[in-house]
């Protein structure tokens, strides 16, 4: 069912009523959506995620998952990790300066969970009930370390380290100073300074569908067929490409209708590389649905920064800014913002003088 209009050539149309084209489909249940695609054999995916902020993995135990019925398989980072090689990982789009700190990221931790909600283990099951029943038997025995919750704190000298191997929990420090002598100069003239500090709070979006993906390959050629509730298709389409080593021309990305998004669906998931890596390797549809309450530990954050400013009365903007953004744990692939993630910002977005910790879970209170 679709809907056409003509448009009349010499009639201004600003301001008069469009028809939408998409809202049939929708209002009738026409519409289709990841869960509606009818996969017969495919395998379903179900994550294990971490419970500790930082802790190293002593153990997994996935006996217990595998007696549930259904569950076929419970893989660990160890498992996967001859499908990336020892170099291949989730892709950082932006290296924002040459000396940017950027950690693999891979898509099932190994040795160590960084963040609550980090990947440690995968269940592959018949439905996606027993992969959920599958995932909630697995034992891992966890050694706590300390963690840092606070994006100042987290620079601060003695800090605890999300990567100890790199020494800091700061990704990069981007200064854009493009005149420093006025700059100290309209201070130096200013009759008044005013010093401020804001704390913007983290931002969780929760779209009515959850993120969903289904890989699909073909029965010969090696083409492949991933569905994905995502924004960014064609940025999918690249990433998997390259994290996988799949010529793009073998590779379709399908963005079927989505139930909302909010900016979290701008990202490339760990879960969509699984799927296609997993489909791709075994000749099986593999699919995985998320769960709204794993919107916090399991998907795209959004904001959390805090800003220190000074202003000089001389002039009618901040001409001073220091700007601390929460980026969590690793380099994202897609998009500028994710709390599970370390992600560099959209043009034009960073202030003079940004540091960007790679760090906490949670704001810091206000003083």
């Amino acid at each position: 069912m679709t809907v056409t209009e003509s448009l009349e050539t010499g009639v201004n149309h600003v301001g008069s009523r469009r028809l939408r084209k998409e809202d049939p489909e929708l209002l009738t249940g026409e519409a289709k959506f990841v869960d509606d695609l009818r996969l017969p054999g495919a395998l379903w995916l179900g994550m294990v995620r971490s419970s500790e902020a930082n802790a190293v993995i002593n153990s997994i135990d996935g006996s217990a998952a595998l007696d549930v019925d259904g569950v076929v398989e419970v893989l660990t980072g160890d498992d996967l990790a001859p499908l990336w090689g020892d170099e291949g990982a989730l892709p950082c789009a932006w290296p924002v300066t040459d000396d940017m700190h950027n950690p693999r990221h891979l898509p099932v931790a190994i040795g160590h969970a960084r963040h609550v909600g980090d990947a440690v283990a995968v269940v592959l099951a018949t439905s996606r009930y027993a992969a959920a029943d599958g995932a909630a038997a697995v034992v891992v025995d966890y050694d706590a370390r300390p963690a840092v919750v606070d994006l100042e704190s987290a620079v601060a000298e003695g800090a605890a380290l999300v990567h100890e191997d790199l020494g800091t929990n700061v990704a990069y420090t981007w200064e854009l100073t493009p005149d420093p002598d006025a700059v100290e100069q309209a201070f130096a003239d200013a009759a008044h300074v005013v010093s401020e500090r804001y704390v913007q709070q983290r931002l969780i979006p929760a779209a009515m569908e959850p993120r969903g993906v289904a890989a699909v390959p073909s029965p010969a050629g090696g083409d492949l067929t991933l569905y994905s509730s995502t924004q960014v298709p064609h940025i999918l389409k690249v990433m998997t490409a390259v994290v996988l080593g799949i010529p793009e021309q073998k590779l379709r990305v399908v963005a079927p209708s989505v139930g909302g998004g909010f900016g979290s669906k701008l990202d490339v998931y760990a879960e969509e590389i699984l799927c296609a890596a997993l489909a791709n390797e075994r000749g099986v549809a593999e699919r995985h649905r998320g769960h709204p309450a794993g919107a916090a530990p399991g998907a795209g954050h959004r904001r959390l920064f805090g800003r220190r400013r000074r202003r000089a009365a001389a002039r009618d903007r901040p001409l001073r800014r220091r700007s601390f953004e929460d980026h969590g744990a690793r380099a994202g692939a897609a998009h500028h913002r994710r709390a599970r993630h370390l992600r560099p910002g959209r043009a034009g977005t960073r202030p003079p003088h940004a540091r960007n910790a790679m760090n906490a879970r949670r704001a810091a209170p206000e003083p």
